[in-house]
């Protein structure tokens, strides 16, 4: 019995230091956030791609489901530079971001999808197009650092798709067709 009692005063002993110090380095770690609630996130971007490059602004507002996981609804605004012409388009999405661990500075993954309607067009004379809009989504991965407890900055990095239905009007009758415009696409913004 005496063996029995003074092994257990040994392990005792060995982790009462233990859990001080785990302690301890979980709390430097550590960065008081919010674990829940409203979030908005507000960015600008550049997206690229071999013949269509182009700048958007979006805001998205949501709710911190958990620290890791957020579901948010999303608006935006797009203005594509491409041979056809110019395209403004108008986005609306749901956004799903993943966080991994909660610290100061947090990485994390996203998935958007909505649809994107026209919002203006313009082409040269000598083509013609009746452009509209279709369904979008896109990913990636990025990183979430906080400025203070509420306050973040946020910059991602991702893959954009837009689906676009045409018809192009031809002289020997309309010709339906659609394009996807797919990029790559670098975001950074403010949220809380």
């Amino acid at each position: 019995m005496k063996k029995y009692i003074f092994f257990f005063a040994i392990l005792f002993n060995l982790f009462i230091p233990l859990k001080s110090q785990t302690t301890k380095s979980t709390a430097q770690n550590n960065f008081d956030i919010k674990q829940s609630g409203f979030t908005s996130i507000n960015q600008i971007g550049y997206e690229w791609e071999g013949y269509c490059k182009y700048f958007d602004f979006r805001t998205i507002n949501g709710y911190l489901i958990t620290p890791h996981v957020s579901l948010g609804i999303g608006i935006g605004y797009e203005n594509y530079y491409w041979d056809p012409g110019v395209l403004s388009i108008m986005p609306v999405f749901l956004d799903l971001r993943c966080y991994f661990p909660i610290k100061k500075s947090a990485p994390f993954f996203y998935f958007d999808g909505g649809y994107g309607s026209i919002l203006s067009y313009t082409s040269p004379n000598w083509l013609y197009l009746s452009p509209s809009g279709g369904t979008c989504f896109g990913g990636g991965i990025g990183l979430k650092t906080f400025i203070s407890n509420s306050v973040f900055i946020i910059m991602d990095l991702g893959i954009s798709f837009q689906k676009i239905d045409y018809t192009y009007l031809h002289h020997y009758g309309n010709i339906p067709e659609n394009w996807t415009l797919g990029a790559f696409v670098f975001r950074i913004g403010l949220g809380f």
